[in-house]
């Protein structure tokens, strides 16, 4: 009898595995057919923030820093470099890192105790979705982030049965960190991920929590350090005053007097890209030059007065910088389609893609409300008393508050190119949706009918 019982359940396990294999061998098919797809319509884009990536691997590739000037981090560069800084091996590579983020979402799905047939949904969406292909078409950060994203994520989801999770966290700090030198948003992650191993692991947790904060801060401080030493700016990027100028720029007339320069130039270039696009966001790229010009300012040293500006401005008007974040915060589900008209190599192509999209787009805006009503009311069952730290109940929320984490950070960051900061997390997002879902299906169904409780 036992050892029937044992036959049965190695052999339930061999069929999973078996399940497991088929659906990532589908999901690595679909997904290279479906990029080469993409492959044969449209080529490599380049877009404004494209260059400044390709100077910074230079720098890096040759070590001559005079030019340098802070503005980006060396994550993605470094990529550009191991890719020959050749658009059309950086695309491809980035296509790779699609199907691999597409076979860790249904890792990740799997983890969360998911069907294979969710799981497969989660991997599969992120191959079909059209933004997330256009971005990995595009010499842009999206597609790495993604991927560093997913990943860290399946990292910590694997703790538990790591035999080895020292290394294993020390690999999620490294990765977090990596994360970090590529979109300078993503630096939250880093305290999300120490807080979640404190919160569910409790005082046996804090060895491991230091070892993630260690490997994780190590090469960030090292940026930050190196960035003090090269252009005396003690931080990761010199946008960090144009991205707060975005925020503050509705009400930069508000400016203190000692910022009259700045706030004047400002108000000339507002004024200009109201009357063109109905919107501030973004004027500072107007007038920075000039800034500059007018106050003999390197632009580090701009980035830090714009900082001060921004910081004073937020201190003196919380409620307009407030309204500002919520609609920053609101802007980033709504899943944006980056693409370059002259990139399609076939005029059927362009309308073709437009109209599916036409039809994605809400569908994945409807899965992002569905996202935020999920996974609000999930952590509102999981902040009950009884439920504080019940693994069972904080695990499946561990995608959810890096979603909410980078969501939050960037809109208090950032106005104006927000939507973009969504796409490395969407997937993520549509993940947690439809894990959720399935679980309360099967709860639904677990529980006793009435006529049988009768």
């Amino acid at each position: 009898m036992n050892k029937g019982r044992y036959s049965r359940s190695s052999n339930q396990m061999n069929s999973v595995c078996s399940g497991d294999a088929r659906a990532i061998t589908a999901l690595a098919g679909i997904g290279i057919l479906v990029r080469i797809a993409i492959g044969l319509v449209y080529s490599p884009a380049l877009f404004l923030d494209s260059p400044t990536y390709f100077t910074l691997a230079e720098q890096l590739r040759t070590a001559d820093f005079s030019r340098y000037i802070g503005l980006r981090t060396p994550g993605y560069p470094l990529m550009l470099i191991l890719c020959g800084s050749d658009p059309q091996i950086a695309v491809l590579a980035q296509a790779a890192l699609g199907v691999a983020t597409s076979i860790l979402l249904y890792m990740v799905a799997r983890q969360l105790s998911a069907g294979l047939t969710i799981a497969f949904l989660s991997g599969l969406i992120h191959s079909l979705s059209l933004n997330v292909l256009f971005f990995e078409a595009s010499v842009l950060t999206e597609a790495l982030s993604a991927f560093l994203v997913v990943l860290s994520v399946w990292l910590f989801m694997g703790l538990p049965q790591s035999k080895r999770p020292t290394v294993r966290v020390a690999c999620l700090g490294f990765v977090l960190a990596f994360a970090t030198l590529t979109r300078p948003v993503l630096v939250c992650l880093g305290p999300v991920y120490c807080f979640l191993l404190v919160w569910l692991g409790g005082w046996r947790a804090w060895r491991q929590a230091a070892t993630l904060g260690t490997a994780f801060a190590s090469p960030v401080l090292g940026w930050v350090i190196f960035n003090q030493l090269v252009i005396g700016y003690f931080g990761l990027s010199t946008l960090l005053g144009i991205s707060l100028t975005n925020h503050v720029g509705a009400f930069i007339e508000r400016a203190p007097e000692q910022y009259a320069q700045v706030r004047d130039i400002y108000l000339k270039h507002r004024a200009e890209k109201v009357a063109e696009t109905g919107s501030h966001a973004m004027t500072i790229f107007l007038a920075r030059d000039e800034m500059m010009q007018e106050l003999d300012m390197t632009f580090p040293q701009l980035s830090r007065t714009l900082t001060k500006l921004s910081t004073e401005l937020i201190v003196a008007h919380p409620l307009l910088y407030a309204r500002s974040v919520a609609e920053a915060w609101v802007s980033f589900w709504a899943a944006p389609l980056a693409y370059q008209p002259d990139s399609f190599s076939s005029p059927s192509a362009a309308p073709l893609v437009l109209g599916t999209w036409r039809i994605e787009q809400p569908l994945i805006r409807v899965l992002n409300l569905g996202f935020v009503l999920a996974s609000t009311a999930w952590l509102l069952v999981a902040l009950r008393p009884r439920n504080w730290r019940v693994p069972i109940v904080w695990n499946p929320l561990a995608p959810a508050i890096v979603v909410w984490s980078v969501s939050v950070t960037q809109a208090l960051l950032e106005f104006g190119d927000n939507p973009r900061y969504g796409v490395p997390t969407q997937s993520l997002a549509i993940l947690f949706l439809l894990s959720a879902s399935n679980w309360g299906v099967q709860r639904h169904r677990a529980k006793p009918s009435f006529a049988r409780r009768s």
